[in-house]
């Protein structure tokens, strides 16, 4: 299903302006300083100091968890590929085949019969005009091409929480996924990193392009993988 993205990212990408930054400051140095490895050595450690420095995380976790948690909001009112599992589960639930040939129809369906609770745009036009926008078209042919197992996944969240409960708790165990991944590699690659180190590496990857991406359409992925 193609849609647009959740999240303006092109330019709230936190993690993609903080090592562009960073890549360019070294690339500068190094151009500056190759001849004298003391300077650049001492260029290295600045920059690596002020990266790991108090300031530098506490604005790296804000603005990612920001982010993050907008994108988890829009999961909530606009959920997109989801939607598709979403509503097969209830195809099963009432006794029929997973696949059916007006998924579009009872996609549609599920989401009118369920609105969101809350939303936020009541307090912003231009949030409003988002959250509208990014709505699965009326138009947009659906077709359901999940594999049974990863649709069977969803049968108990969509039991217990309905269609918009199941969007937000797959994107925010989607979140959780990805911290423990992190602390899988961490600790099965043997890697001698300080706490500053760690929460900058969990929060960088919480801000990258595909992980806002999968939150914000509520997608399975991190979740299915972690």
């Amino acid at each position: 299903m193609a849609y647009n993205t959740n999240l303006p990212i092109d330019f709230v990408n936190v993690t993609l302006w903080i090592l562009v930054t960073v890549l360019g400051v070294l690339a500068c140095s190094w151009a500056l300083f190759r001849r004298t490895p003391r300077k650049f050595g001492r260029v290295l450690s600045a920059v690596r100091g002020l990266v790991f420095s108090s300031p530098a995380l506490v604005f790296l976790i804000i603005s990612n968890s920001a982010c993050a948690g907008f994108a988890i909001y829009m999961s909530y009112v606009a959920p997109q590929d989801i939607m598709l599992d979403i509503a097969s589960v209830q195809e099963l639930l009432k006794g029929n085949p997973f696949y059916s040939s007006n998924m579009g129809e009872l996609v549609r369906e599920s989401m009118q019969k369920e609105p969101p609770r809350l939303s936020l745009g009541r307090w912003s036009r231009r949030l409003r005009e988002k959250e509208a926008r990014e709505q699965i078209p009326a138009t947009m042919p659906l077709v359901q091409a999940h594999p049974p197992l990863m649709i069977l996944v969803f049968a108990p969240l969509v039991a217990s929480f309905g269609v918009r409960g199941t969007c937000l708790a797959v994107s925010l165990l989607s979140v959780l996924a990805l911290f423990l991944t992190d602390w899988a590699l961490f600790r099965g690659l043997d890697l001698h990193l300080s706490a500053r180190e760690r929460i900058a590496l969990a929060f960088g990857t919480l801000g990258w392009y595909p992980v806002i991406s999968d939150c914000g359409g509520a997608r399975a992925g991190f979740f299915l993988g972690g």
